[in-house]
């Protein structure tokens, strides 16, 4: 109940914080995402096969900070995505609520065969909070407050955002970490 409360405080505070940042370049943008902490970060990945006619992206990472700000890592049908930008109040909401409702034991391993689906969440709650699920084989599906933010990193369209200048080899993680390390902040 408490990290719920947490949540919507920060809500409403994501939603004055949101009114003053239109019009900034993206270096504006990135220095201060870096000021901010980061609220959650989000992973979805698939080892399986896609179809040409109904592509998915198999993988997608997703980092939001405490001002609204996100940063996207996201394996397109002709390549990596790699944008930030900022949230509107409503994709704000939404995603506060679907934070609000992840609240599952942690499902990892197994043996995989032909193929896996995997979702990590690392939250900023009072200390950081990890849930880690993998499906494989389609033999333990994600539990139900999985299944829309998983929907959401798929079909996030980023309208507005700007390509991010983010080296290969870079330690700056936008995906959540599986190891039980506190989330780090991101120092240039």
């Amino acid at each position: 109940m408490k990290s719920a409360i947490v949540l919507c405080g920060l809500l409403l505070g994501f939603a004055g914080l949101m009114q003053g940042h239109t019009g900034r370049t993206v270096q504006d943008s990135q220095s201060e995402m870096r000021s901010n902490q980061v609220l959650a970060r989000l992973s979805y990945d698939s080892t399986y096969p896609t179809e040409e006619n109904s592509f998915r992206p198999p993988l997608a990472c997703f980092e939001l900070y405490t001002n609204g700000h996100y940063r996207l890592y996201r394996l397109e049908k002709d390549g990596v995505s790699k944008l930030g930008g900022s949230l509107s109040e409503a994709q704000l909401t939404t995603m506060a609520r679907m934070l609000k409702k992840l609240d599952f034991d942690n499902r990892a391993g197994g043996v995989i065969r032909r193929g896996s689906e995997s979702f990590v969440a690392e939250l900023a709650r009072k200390e950081t909070t990890r849930f880690i699920w993998i499906d494989p084989d389609h033999l333990r599906p994600f539990p139900e407050s999985v299944v829309p933010l998983v929907r959401w990193l798929q079909n996030f369209p980023a309208e507005g955002a700007a390509p991010l200048p983010y080296p290969e080899n870079s330690a700056d993680p936008i995906c959540p970490s599986i190891s039980d390390g506190s989330m780090q902040p991101l120092e240039r």
